[in-house]
């Protein structure tokens, strides 16, 4: 019985509308239906395949027949099994299906058992089944001339490699599926995009590594691989805490977590614990880190030979030597050496000895502490993990110099093996391309230089270290930068779905911007001379944008006049000193400096314009923007171009991303003046710059609040109600469990949430007859209406398309169907302004639930549950003819979470057996 091994939604949703309703023919419809739901609700084709089973039993199939349904109804169970970390009843499962494939010749069903068994093997640590099993799978698929299945084993095999040796992998992947654009057959795309952000990753490409996982993601999503997605948003998380945007990484890492519990799969759990525990560490927040990496311990028990326990183990060991308890920390790392040898995880043997070394030094052991850095210090030469290398290094000299209590001092022997490794490690990294060697190692070799008496070199190696860390600085303003684009990209690729299909060249574009956007950013940090700020900036400026005028103005020492610093206007210089009061209303220029505010301004070429400068072109698109670091404003950056409307969204991010790096660039080089020559005078300035960082950190909160608002209609969006929903729902479920505490006779509050799922009828009409300017206006006076009927307090989301969510809180849920009403009636009770002298009637559909579902059982469901009764409601209201509302209300508590799941799934079924009453408004 062949089956795609994937479908996207589209072709799911079809077989669900097709499924018959008894019969053979449901029969036909419920095995597809069940192995393509087996990761995006194991529930439910767990219950598809056990009726399946029963109608077997009801007719005459045939024995071929009846082996295939049997086979491909064991190989969903077997799945679902391994996703619950049933394990022994999955192999099993697996074992007998690969005899009973190859016994009936079901080449289809061999290749999948394969690639289950290969999942079992990667969850239980067996890495030579998983590779065999792997090999075997793709394999069956090409002798079947399956191109879905052989594309997926061989993309699963490559990434698996990574894993073991990165440069092999490379060699023998690297070209395998080209730039990973595809078009590929539905799925593929999930294991490609996998394998290509796993290399980006180990090359320390966090930007490209980021712009792969989130293709994972999707379309792991849209083909139901939910394991695989589960697994893209930690690794996005883990990308963003690379690139410093610790904040976004925790949103990333939190949204894995909380999908893995919502699936319930116990090893997605455990790894999204430890990819969480990794996070907080950097953070200082270790207990909480520890907390979660000895939960996912716990848990993994399950599977003792998996590479998540080795991660697990990994980061608790790194955790335990911050903590100081070190002799905790060696029991955790000797289990972890272990485990990594019989793995046969190369990178983790190399960390995992120099966490020991870290323990035995701080339990005073240092000869051991010695001897396993070198042993940690060949491997690295082994493998070639030259970064791991300048670590171990450091660690090294650190050992040599530093003796424990009550043992004489390092002797000069010791500090010259110290200065030899640090030597070492300098020249290494120095033959990095593009690696930032730290301001530590610069310091650790001064200090020896020093001790050895070099102190004109020690001098010189102490200039070294500030330069380091000012392009340290640098290169965080760098990666604060790729992290905002990147943010924003996401964000507006979620909020709009029409973008979709053009996703992957939008990515590969912003990719290339984020690349020149760095290198502008390393060539501005590296340079201390404002002359030098300027050339490099409108040099890019002319490269990136449409700038026929580029101009930096400087604020004078009063802070009462904008003087011109530096201009080019057509290609021509423009003569510096100009000044302009702050006060002067009609000078965009002291404008974008009083009031600290970006200004975009569209001038007609002809006419009047009074902010026009004699001598210089007219300006049909201008941009203006303040330079500002920390609460200091140093001036304001302007472009002009002849042509109109040439500064989009994205020219202005790029513009606001230039001029984030010109005023750090402005403020070192005015820094820079000021420090005098002593070390003492250089720490100032670091600080300075670090105070710096902190401001685009600011800037970058900022653009993420933008990312809350739909563009067109100015309502919330699906992010801002995913950041604020859940302390709603808690809130609520404080105030429930009171009021049933409290006496009968006290009144009652309204404590409830009532989710309203609104639906413009016929909108697609409206774009198909009259343009999407008509139909975006149709939008925006929905928004308003809709604004205009309900509290301050309540959220009114834009949902996607035509559809909007509203959550009225604090109220009672015997009271939905008012408010239902009131939402219908305005927007039926008068005509929509369309445009061009045009009006149009236009009517919605309206279906509400509330939270809690039932007041005697608040915890039952959650939130996007009652949100799908809503909609169920909705389908409703739109059955009955339209301009309707309807909603479900709970006539007694659910049993149990079955009997729930069995309500949302058909509320009406629920109606006909007492269990909810469906609420109909009267037909208009």
């Amino acid at each position: 019985m062949s089956l795609p091994f994937v479908v996207d939604e589209q072709d799911l949703e079809q077989q669900e509308r097709t499924l018959a309703p008894s019969g053979e023919a449901r029969l036909n419809g419920l095995v597809p239906l069940a192995w393509h739901l087996r990761q995006r609700d194991g529930k439910r084709a767990i219950g598809l395949a056990r009726e399946a089973r029963e109608l077997m039993r009801q007719f005459e199939l045939g024995e071929t027949r009846a082996r295939a349904v049997a086979l491909r109804l064991a190989l969903v169970e077997a799945e679902v099994s391994w996703g619950l970390a049933d394990y022994e009843h999955a192999q099993r499962l697996v074992d007998d299906a690969i005899l009973a494939a190859q016994a009936s010749g079901d080449t289809a069903a061999a290749a999948d058992a394969r690639w289950i068994a290969a999942s079992l093997a990667s969850d239980l640590g067996d890495t030579v089944r998983r590779d065999e099993s792997l090999q075997a799978c793709e394999a069956l698929a090409h002798r079947l001339g399956d191109v879905q299945r052989t594309l997926i084993a061989r993309a699963a095999i490559a990434r698996w490699a990574v894993f073991s040796d990165p440069m092999l992998a490379r060699e023998r992947w690297g070209d395998a599926f080209g730039d990973g654009s595809g078009p590929w057959p539905v799925g593929v795309a999930t294991w490609v995009t996998d394998f290509l952000g796993n290399l980006a990753f180990s090359d320390g490409d966090n930007g490209p590594a980021i712009l792969h996982r989130l293709r994972v993601h999707e379309d792991a999503v849209a083909s139901g691989q939910w394991q695989r997605a589960v697994v893209a948003l930690t690794n996005i998380g883990a990308c963003f805490s690379n690139l410093n945007d610790h904040d976004s990484s925790l949103i990333w890492m939190q949204r894995g977590l909380d999908e893995a519990r919502r699936l319930g799969w116990p090893m997605a759990v455990a790894g999204a614990l430890i990819q969480l525990g990794g996070i907080l560490q950097p953070l200082g927040r270790l207990d909480a880190a520890i907390e979660l990496l000895q939960e996912a311990r716990g848990m993994l028990v399950i599977a003792p030979k998996s590479r998540s326990l080795v991660i697990a183990l990994h980061y608790l060991g790194e955790g335990l030597n911050l903590q100081g308890k070190h002799a905790e920390a060696l029991e955790v790392l000797a289990e972890l050496e272990m485990r990594a040898n019989t793995l046969k995880q190369s990178d983790m043997l190399m960390e995992v000895r120099l966490a020991r070394a870290t323990a035995m030094a701080g339990l005073g052991r240092r000869a051991e502490a010695l001897a396993l850095a070198h042993d940690a210090l060949a491997s690295c030469r082994e493998f070639k993990r030259r970064v791991v290398e300048i670590r171990v290094l450091m660690e090294l000299a650190r050992l040599y110099t530093t003796t424990p209590p009550g043992e004489p001092p390092a002797d000069a022997e010791d500090h010259a093996a110290a200065l030899a490794c640090l030597r070492e490690a300098v020249a290494i990294s120095q033959s990095i391309e593009g690696y930032q060697i730290s301001g530590d190692l610069y310091d650790a070799l001064a200090q020896e230089h020093a001790h050895a008496g070099d102190h004109a070199v020690a001098y010189e190696v102490s200039r070294q270290a500030a330069k380091a860390r000012e392009a340290t600085v640098g290169t965080a303003a760098l990666n604060r930068s790729i992290a905002m684009q990147i943010g924003f990209q996401t964000e507006r690729t979620r909020a709009d779905a029409e973008l979709q299909r053009s996703l992957a060249t939008t990515l590969q574009q912003t990719t290339a911007t984020l690349e020149v956007l760095g290198a502008i950013g390393q060539e501005i940090t590296r340079h201390l001379d404002e002359q030098a700020v300027f050339d490099i900036l409108q040099a890019h400026v002319h490269d990136l944008l449409d700038a026929t005028h580029f101009s930096v103005w400087a604020l004078n020492a009063a802070g009462d006049t904008i003087e011109l610093a530096f201009g080019i206007d057509e290609g021509q210089p423009m003569v510096p000193g100009r000044q302009i009061p702050m006060d002067r209303e009609v000078s965009n220029v002291a404008r974008c400096a009083r009031t600290r505010q970006e200004i975009l301004r569209q001038e007609a070429p002809e006419g009047y314009n009074p902010n026009h400068i004699p001598g210089t072109f007219r300006a049909a698109s201008a941009l203006y923007a303040p330079l500002v670091v920390g609460d200091s404003l140093l001036g304001v950056m302007s472009i002009q171009s002849p042509k109109a409307h040439v500064y989009g969204e994205r020219e202005r991010l790029i513009f606001r991303t230039l001029c984030a790096y010109g005023a750090i660039g402005l403020h070192n080089s005015r820094a820079y003046k000021l420090l005098g020559e002593t070390l003492g005078e250089l720490q100032l300035a670091q600080d300075e710059l670090a105070r710096k960082n902190a401001l685009l950190e600011q800037a970058y909160l900022q653009q993420q609040e933008a990312s809350f608002t739909d563009p067109l209609t100015q309502l919330r969006n699906r992010r801002f109600l995913m950041a604020h929903i859940e302390d709603e729902i808690a809130l609520t479920l404080r105030r429930s469990e009171r009021q049933q505490r409290q006496s009968p006779i006290e009144p009652t509050l309204d404590h409830d949430l009532v989710f309203y799922m609104l639906d413009i009828d016929f909108f697609k009409s409206v774009n198909d007859q009259y343009g999407h300017a008509a139909g975006d206006a149709v939008l925006v006076e929905m928004a308003r209406r809709l604004h205009s009927v309900i509290r301050e307090t309540d959220f009114l989301i834009r949902w996607g398309g035509e559809e909007f969510l509203l959550v009225a809180r604090a109220t009672h849920a015997g009271e939905g169907a008012v408010l239902a009403e009131r939402l219908r009636g305005v927007v039926a009770e008068q005509q929509f302004d369309i445009g061009d002298g045009k009006s149009l009637a236009v009517t919605c559909s309206v279906g509400f639930a509330s939270f809690p579902f039932h007041a005697s059982e608040p915890r039952l469901a959650n939130w996007s549950e009652v949100t799908r009764l809503a909609d169920q409601a909705l389908y409703v209201a739109k059955e009955g003819g339209r301009n309707r509302w309807a909603g479900v209300e709970a006539t007694r508590a659910p049993r149990d979470r079955a009997h729930f799941e069995q309500i949302c799934r058909d509320p009406r079924a629920a109606e006909a057996q007492g269990d909810v009453t469906l609420l109909r408004s009267q037909a208009e």
